[in-house]
């Protein structure tokens, strides 16, 4: 029997056998040993890791090279679930059994949710379309221009089952005003949703088809707004109550500090200012401009309080009943309320149902925040949107959340010694105790988030600490309250005395922005870090955060093992753009040299990111960096001992080809054409559309080649998309 006293235990005695095979039973017997302890110290808290192993099996269909079949993960689901049947008892094949049950699941999930929101994507590039549509949603942007959203669409040319479920437009016209649910026609270009400026980077065409958009443009027309064709929908009336909060907002606040309000109440923050948004982006606080968990519960925990104090007020009702209780039920109210109005976006959909379990657990009289509550909130947003694993928002919520609920369960922060029995000294103290707690707060979150917040943004902000801890005070004890309060006395005609205070909230936070800002290496841009230690890192998060004995302590090895991993970052010495509009050669030192500063800006804008690489100097007369010499009919570079050529025109195609290591050609090159048979590599345009972007990389003395198409595979949001 195992002498068992907290973390530790007595094991059996050696067995007095030697050689081998004893040293082979010795450490069989005390592998079993371990893992059986392991198992009595972390019963109870296996339930946490349902949405981990949910997750990964999604994570492995989403990774799939191909669309795998229905019929492939229906006999998936179903032999697992044979094998978990004939095997399952109680201790670790019960465990593993599970294990691999809600791994299939997940995978099954990933497929189903695949096709439930399957619908037509526009198959030609780029084309001028007469459109006809729904307007759900016009989104503000910075410059007089707009975003426009279309559903129940009619194209010009088009066939009905080839016709898009939704449409994105952006627009620079000055357009008369547009409400939602009106019926308009616009001209506009139209093409696929694009995919990723670089391999391995992100996908935009996968997410659009997740949302049902088949194809986003320009348009290239005034809107014009089709009398006596309205819609009168929820969803539409709600878009239009979300307009007229934000009009009221703005008649009130201006600039900045109005913009900002519009966010935290509608969720709209694309009309913020480029600048002004830069300034948090640096300063470490962008999250505030994200209705996410924390919104919600500053909105839901002030109606909880006050509602729980005036209710206790009424002595008969605070006797009677549990007023906790009632005021749990109009907490959940307005956080539903507040999921509505601000948009109903998928991080906020995550905050409304993290929110609700916690209230439920306060009216089941459990624990309100644990970590079971927010695997719960986890699972249920899998099973529904299981595509949100694969999204920033997902993914930096809840370790946000895991690791603040882990650190907070190890009781660090709770008070060793009685409090003082001067007034004074106590109000000190419990000063002293919440700046402790912010600063720890921001600490635990900022490097719980960072390795996902690398490899998405490619940056780390050293000086977000200082942002969060002048910031976050205002948030929560200014902004947020007057917005609620704002919003209640709306009705009444009595808003502007509040949400002019909110507004002068948000100037003060952006002040603050600008300052922390300006900080010498405010923003450092590191470059992206492999999928590979990304996820051996989010891996040793998990064991550290979700087990509760000494053995937690082998995710800082795993950890450790990720960072070490992410220390391998290969560049590319070449770069083609998904439109062979553009190359970019990245020299030992990370200068980026451009063949053009024109084309393809926002592809130059990403790579730069990813790849930490230096801004290029835009040249003096024509745009083009030193190293490419160009003419009418195309560029070319000497760079690292290879010739690399751009061909503009199949004129120039004979003389590229002899000169030419690596050849680009924006036409079909014929595998025919005996001058370039000697050429290592040809890139032209058919291959260019087929595989979208390209990255060279040098490997061994040879050349590797990446292109996206080998990256993303052959899913059904890849086949109309560069």
């Amino acid at each position: 029997m195992n002498d068992q006293q907290g973390d530790r235990y007595i094991p059996h005695q050696a067995s007095g056998e030697s050689g081998p095979q004893g040293w082979w039973r010795e450490g069989y017997h005390h592998l079993v040993l371990h893992i059986n302890h392991f198992l009595t110290l972390e019963e109870g808290r296996f339930f946490l890791w349902l949405p981990v192993f949910t997750g990964v099996g999604i994570g492995i269909c989403f990774a799939l090279p191909f669309e795998p079949t229905g019929a492939f993960t229906g006999l998936l689901f179903a032999g697992v679930l044979l094998v978990a049947g004939i095997s399952m008892r109680r201790g670790l094949p019960f465990i593993v059994a599970m294990m691999l049950v809600t791994t299939a699941g997940g995978f099954a999930l990933a497929k189903i949710r695949t096709e439930m929101v399957r619908a037509p994507v526009l198959q030609k590039a780029k084309g001028v379309y007469l459109v006809e549509a729904l307007l759900d949603q016009v989104t503000p942007l910075p410059g007089n221009r707009k975003q426009l959203y279309l559903s129940r669409i009619k194209i010009s040319g088009l066939p009905a089952g080839r016709t898009p479920g939704r449409l994105r437009i952006t627009s620079h016209i000055r357009d008369k005003p547009l409400f939602v649910g009106a019926r308009i026609r616009v001209r506009a270009v139209l093409r696929p949703p694009p995919g990723p400026v670089r391999p391995d980077g992100f996908d935009f065409a996968r997410q659009a088809w997740f949302e049902g958009i088949g194809g986003v443009g320009f348009a290239i027309s005034r809107v014009k707004i089709l009398e006596g064709r309205e819609a009168n929908t929820f969803a539409v009336a709600r878009e239009r109550f979300r307009r007229f909060i934000a009009r009221k907002i703005r008649a009130v606040v201006r600039g900045p500090g109005g913009d900002i309000a519009v966010a935290l109440i509608v969720g709209e923050k694309r009309s913020i200012d480029k600048d002004v948004l830069a300034a948090i982006r640096d300063a470490g606080l962008a999250h505030m401009l994200a209705i996410s968990g924390m919104h919600m519960a500053l909105v839901a925990g002030t109606v909880y309080w006050v509602l729980r104090a005036l209710l206790a007020l009424w002595q008969w009702l605070a006797l009677a009943m549990d007023v906790r209780k009632i005021a749990a039920v109009g907490a959940i109210l307005v956080a539903g309320s507040y999921y509505m109005l601000s948009g109903m976006g998928i991080s906020t959909l995550r905050a409304f149902i993290m929110v609700t379990i916690m209230f439920v657990a306060v009216i089941a009289g459990r624990n309100a925040l644990s970590l079971r509550n927010v695997s719960i909130a986890a699972l249920l947003i899998l099973i529904f949107r299981p595509e949100s694993l694969l999204e920033v928002g997902f993914q930096m919520s809840f370790a946000s959340v895991v690791a603040l609920i882990s650190f907070y369960e190890t009781g660090f922060l709770q008070p060793r010694n009685p409090g003082s029995t001067f007034a004074v000294m106590r109000i000190l103290e419990k000063t002293a105790r919440a700046g402790l707690a912010i600063l720890a707060t921001t600490v635990v979150a900022g490097l719980a988030v960072a390795p996902i917040a690398v490899y998405h943004f490619h940056h780390m902000t050293p000086w977000s600490v200082i942002g969060n801890i002048l910031a976050l005070p205002i948030l929560s004890l200014i902004v947020m309250p007057l917005a609620l309060a704002g919003l209640i006395a709306m009705p009444f005609g009595l808003h502007e005395a509040p949400l002019y205070l909110m507004g002068q909230g948000n100037a003060l936070i952006v002040s603050i922005a600008r300052f922390v800002s300006g900080f010498a290496e405010a923003r450092v841009n590191v470059g992206t870090i492999s999928h590979n230690a990304l996820l051996v890192m989010i891996a040793g998060g998990l064991w550290l955060c979700l087990w509760r004995s000494r053995y937690r302590y082998g995710g800082l090895a795993l950890i450790i093992c990720g960072l070490l991993l992410s220390l391998n970052r290969p560049v590319p010495f070449l770069l083609v753009e998904r439109g062979g509009k553009n190359l970019v050669l990245i020299d030992e030192n990370r200068n980026m040299w451009p063949m053009s500063m024109r084309s393809g800006r926002y592809s130059l804008e990403k790579w730069q990111s990813a790849f930490a690489t230096r801004a290029p100097a835009r040249g003096k007369r024509t745009g083009r960096q030193e190293k490419w010499r160009c003419d009418a009919l195309g560029c070319t570079a000497l760079f690292q001992g290879q010739t690399i050529a751009w061909s503009a025109h199949p004129g120039a195609l004979f003389e590229d080809c002899q000169k030419a290591d690596i050849l680009v050609a924006s036409y079909p090159v014929p595998k025919s054409f005996s001058a370039c048979q000697h050429v290592k590599i040809i890139i032209d345009s058919k291959a260019l559309r087929r595989n979208g972007a390209y990255a060279l990389y040098r490997k061994n003395n040879g050349l590797k080649i990446v292109n996206s198409r080998e990256t993303r595979g052959s899913r059904p949001w890849v086949r109309n998309s560069l």
